[in-house]
């Protein structure tokens, strides 16, 4: 165990390589399977989280894709019995989206509109052009998708329905691989500003060794930062060399594996939680709480997919290949220091308030 204030970025949040990830899947995705069976998680289905139906639309190499998710489950702990209802053949009907109150927003700032409010409206009355809005919908949503393509927007349909805040605030990040010029991954559930995409392209393009462009961030008030914000980066997927969803299969099969213990591969910061005796012998258990993990890296739970921007994608790329926007820098912030000393010493692209207007 490390003691002492951390001297790395790789002492808050552990690195995890693509190689892993892959032997992961490849040696553990059956038997992850059928531990899940055994704890009553075979809903899960684990190997369709990232599946879709053969897309009804072109990518073209010019492409600059704003990419999304959209879902409807309960996604914090709390909320993780707060689904909406579903009709005999497993599809949310369009009335349910429009109810006011409903469970899955109860006591927090969503709770005097409907999920079509908070989620819906946003991506509809978006202005993406020049840009194309492509949505990954949530199977049990398809009543959404003619509503969404008469707007325009381009709709790839999932085999999934997501758990809770996972795996569907992940799909988006399937676009790591399309075949396209950019992507700019958002969040369905506030308004598009076009400006940040202009001007993270601008900063993508800037180098050709460039892959991905993120705004730098700050520590928020639990002691996490992201460092890569989930709503706001860019990609270039010539560049991406990986496959994005067997990735973010490895990562999930990682922490089921550790779900009860800090990981065994790497220390991991836990501020200062202590690990929980284990309850999987408990006949109703169905996985960790939040409370038991590390903070926001409790599969499928608020935060997960950050998590993998954070511990994965961000050390891939931190080879020269990031380019990070420089709005504020606070020298007393000590993660996002470490996090800028770590891109300094490995060769990425640092643009400061200076250089900004000239980007």
């Amino acid at each position: 165990m490390i003691s002492g204030p951390p001297t790395s970025i790789t002492d808050v949040y552990p690195c995890y390589s693509q190689r892993l990830l892959r032997v992961l899947l490849a040696d553990y995705e059956k038997l992850i399977s059928e531990y899940l069976n055994r704890t009553n998680r075979g809903h899960y289905r684990l190997s369709e989280m990232f599946e879709f139906e053969p897309l009804e639309f072109v990518i073209l190499p010019e492409d600059v894709i704003i990419s999304g998710s959209l879902f409807f489950k309960g996604c914090n702990y709390a909320k993780r019995d707060a689904h909406p209802i579903q009709d005999a053949s497993g599809q949310i009907p369009l009335d349910e989206l429009y109810k006011i109150p409903h469970p899955a927003f109860a006591g927090s700032k969503r709770e005097p509109f409907s999920f079509f409010d908070n989620y819906v409206k946003p991506i509809i009355k978006g202005r993406w052009e020049p840009y194309k809005c492509v949505i990954f919908l949530a199977a049990d949503l398809r009543c959404l998708k003619p509503i969404l393509e008469n707007r325009g927007i381009k709709v790839v349909m999932m085999r999934h329905s997501s758990l809770a805040h996972s795996p569907g605030a992940m799909w988006r990040y399937l676009a790591f691989n399309f075949q396209c010029r950019a992507v700019y991954f958002a969040d369905t559930d506030r308004e598009f500003e076009i400006r940040r995409v202009n001007h993270l392209l601008k900063l993508l393009e800037q180098e050709p060794k460039t892959a991905l462009a993120r705004p730098l961030q700050s520590t928020g008030s639990g002691g996490q930062m992201a460092l890569i914000l989930g709503n706001n980066f860019m990609a270039k997927p010539a560049s991406v060399d990986f496959d994005a969803a067997e990735s973010m299969l490895g990562y999930i099969v990682l922490n089921i594996l550790a779900e009860d213990r800090p990981t065994n591969f790497v220390y991991e910061n836990r501020h200062d939680r202590k690990p929980a005796i284990p309850r999987v012998l408990e006949q109703e258990y169905e996985g960790p709480m939040p409370s038991e993990r590390v903070p926001l890296k409790c599969f499928p739970y608020y935060c997960f997919d950050e998590q993998w921007l954070k511990e994965v994608v961000y050390y891939h790329f931190s080879n020269g290949r990031i380019a990070t926007q420089v709005q504020r820098h606070d020298p007393n912030d000590l993660i996002q220091s470490l996090d800028l000393s770590y891109q300094q010493e490995n060769g990425n692209h640092l643009v400061w308030p200076a250089e900004l207007k000239q980007v």
